[in-house]
């Protein structure tokens, strides 16, 4: 049942409008960033690539999350689909651990096949374990959190609002980070530190903090969490 469960998610995602739309929106805006920061590369410090480039990895995938959880549990919870699973027997927790595979298999693979391209393509100075290591640490955090998303967003009573807030914030983080990496930059270098230390130290601080979140709300969540009408907006 749990498998169902997790092969119905993936189908779902993969027949929903919204979701190809959109996915095909935010490939092409990454697709077009990459080749724009490929014709101003040679002009700009190798930190400050870099940083863009991480930028652009967490912010479209962040998108990516985003969009997929809510649309799932949206479509889920409007089709009566969970509750159908609760009157099977099937536990509100172990429903919450089956979405994350498929969202988690659709968001990582355009976003590693752009962490390639960029690889691949950019002429980066400095060691492709740099890259490694920070777009490991991004993929450990988007995991995890699906699953703070899931138990963030079954709280919320307006689904519908949450979406908005969740899609137009990630954008909204892309830029506040984008305007103000240079002087984060500047920041670290007066410190000492290095950016490819930086990224995967947040990252870790970052994962620590939502894990602890996630276990703490995931232990006190019950089935009963789950009525439809109070979190529709229909």
């Amino acid at each position: 049942m749990k498998k169902s469960i997790s092969q119905g998610g993936l189908y779902y995602l993969l027949k929903s409008k919204e979701t190809r739309i959109n996915g095909i929106l935010e490939i092409l805006f990454g697709g077009g960033f990459l080749v724009l920061l490929m014709m101003v590369f040679s002009k700009i410090e190798e930190d400050y690539g870099f940083l863009i480039f991480h930028i652009l990895l967490f912010g479209l995938g962040n998108l990516f999350v985003s969009e997929m959880v809510v649309d799932l549990l949206l479509g889920d919870l409007k089709s009566g689909r969970i509750e159908f699973f609760l009157l099977q027997g099937i536990s509100l927790k172990n429903i919450i651990r089956c979405y994350p595979l498929p969202i988690f298999r659709l968001t990582g693979i355009p976003i590693f096949v752009l962490f390639l391209s960029g690889l691949f393509a950019l002429p980066w100075k400095i060691s492709a374990m740099n890259h490694i290591v920070s777009f490991l640490c991004m993929m450990c955090f988007m995991y995890l959190n699906i699953l703070f998303l899931e138990i963030f967003i079954l709280k919320s009573k307006h689904l519908h609002l949450m979406k908005n807030i969740l899609y137009f914030g990630s954008f909204f983080i892309i830029f506040l980070a984008s305007q103000s990496s240079r002087s984060l930059l500047s920041f670290l270098h007066s410190l000492g530190l290095s950016i490819y230390i930086f990224i995967p130290l947040l990252y870790i601080i970052i994962i620590v903090g939502i894990g602890i979140y996630t276990i703490n709300s995931y232990g006190k969540i019950k089935n009963s969490d789950i009525i439809s009408e109070r979190r529709l907006e229909l």
